[in-house]
């Protein structure tokens, strides 16, 4: 007996998604900086000891599977979790583009991008997807 799977489809809204100028931008002290343009490019420059950071928080659907596609120009670490710097359900390092997949496991699940290593990083390109 054969089984077929039907893949379901679900339209993102305008809140489910990354927001380009909802970015809130830290750093961890010494000489990092970070930054994030209103059109959601990040620009992140560590200084070997302290980090740069970037965090987000979107709206998902809880037991939902997301992939979250990077497009950086160099390394940078991207953590999602349940707040803010939190890596629960998912921790990579990306260099150039790739993706990071997670299960929501609430209403709201938190991005963070973050460099420490000497040099920047920009990142032109963050998107969510249902899988």
């Amino acid at each position: 007996m054969r089984t077929s799977r039907t893949r379901q489809t679900i339209a993102l809204t305008p809140r489910d998604a990354i927001v380009p100028a909802g970015w809130s931008t830290s750093v961890a002290g010494g000489t990092s900086t970070a930054a994030a343009s209103a059109t959601g490019v990040v620009t992140l420059t560590g200084d070997g000891t302290n980090a740069a950071r970037a965090d987000q928080a979107i709206n998902t659907i809880k037991g939902r599977r997301y992939r979250l596609t990077v497009a950086a120009s160099a390394a940078v670490s991207v953590s999602v979790g349940t707040g803010v710097g939190d890596a629960s359900l998912a921790s990579q390092t990306v260099t150039g583009s790739g993706d990071v997949f997670f299960t929501a496991s609430g209403a709201v699940t938190y991005i963070r991008l973050l460099r420490t290593a000497v040099g920047a990083t920009v990142v032109t390109n963050l998107t969510s997807r249902v899988t």
